[in-house]
C-alpha cells in the first residue's frame, strides 16, 4: 500500500483534487455489502462519496444476480441484516393468459432454501404458500444495469490504484478517462450512457 505524504492525505482521486479536511470522508472502494473491508477504504470528497454510492455502489449491490450471490454468501453490509433475494414488480400469471398488461404488484422472496415467497405489495400481507402451485408470475422489468457494472469497475480500479501505489498512479494510468466513467470528471449524458439488458424472468408453477 502507498504511504501518503501530508500533502496527498486529503486528496480525493475520483475528482481529483485536493480538498480541506471538513470536506472528506472516508469511501470503501469494494463496499461492505460486496467483502469490502477495512483495507479498501480511501478517502475522497464527501459529495463524490455520495454521489457514487447513490449512483454506482447502491445499484450494484441491489442487481437481481448480485442479490443472489450476497444472500448465498450472507454478505452484510452496514446494517448488519442477513441480505434476501428479492424480485420486485412482478404479475400474476396463469397459463395461456399474457403476462404483459396486468398489475405489478407482487414481490417475490427467493431464499436460500424452501419455497419463494409473494408479497403483495398493495395489501402489504404475503400470500398462501402454495400460490405458485396454481399460478405463475412475471417479473418482466428484471434489469441488468451494464453500465453501472462498468462504472463500478471504472471506480475500483481508480480507488484501488491510488491505495496502492498512490502518486505514482496517476502519473501512469489514464485517471481523467476513468474518472468521465464515472461520471466524476465531467457530466455524463444518462439518457445515451445506460446499456440495459432486459428480459422478462417468468417464474412457472412447472419450475418448482
Amino acid at each position: 500500500m502507498a504511504r501518503f505524504t501530508p500533502e496527498w492525505r486529503t486528496y480525493c482521486v475520483y475528482s481529483g483534487h485536493h480538498l480541506p479536511e471538513a470536506a472528506i470522508t472516508s469511501e470503501h472502494v469494494i463496499p461492505r455489502a460486496l467483502g469490502g473491508k477495512g483495507a479498501t477504504t480511501i478517502v475522497c470528497g464527501k459529495a463524490v462519496n455520495s454521489r457514487i454510492g447513490h449512483e454506482i455502489d447502491a445499484k450494484v449491490i441491489n442487481d437481481p444476480m448480485i442479490m443472489f450471490g450476497r444472500r448465498d454468501t450472507d454478505m452484510r453490509g452496514n446494517s448488519r441484516q442477513s441480505p434476501r433475494a428479492i424480485l420486485k414488480r412482478a404479475a400474476s400469471w396463469k397459463r395461456g393468459d399474457a403476462w404483459y398488461g396486468t398489475e405489478l404488484k407482487y414481490n417475490i422472496e427467493v431464499p436460500k432454501a424452501g419455497a419463494p415467497k409473494v408479497y403483495d405489495t398493495r395489501t402489504g400481507k404475503f400470500l398462501a404458500p402454495d400460490i405458485l402451485a396454481t399460478t405463475g408470475f412475471a417479473i418482466p422489468d428484471m434489469r441488468i444495469d451494464s453500465d453501472a457494472r462498468a462504472r463500478f469497475v471504472a471506480k475500483t480500479l481508480l480507488g484501488l490504484g491510488w491505495k496502492i501505489f498512490g502518486e505514482a498512479f496517476l502519473a501512469t494510468a489514464q485517471t481523467d478517462a476513468l474518472r468521465s466513467m464515472i461520471g466524476t470528471c465531467k457530466e455524463r449524458s444518462s439518457e445515451q450512457s445506460r446499456l440495459y439488458y432486459l428480459d422478462p424472468f417468468v417464474l412457472r408453477p412447472d419450475d418448482l
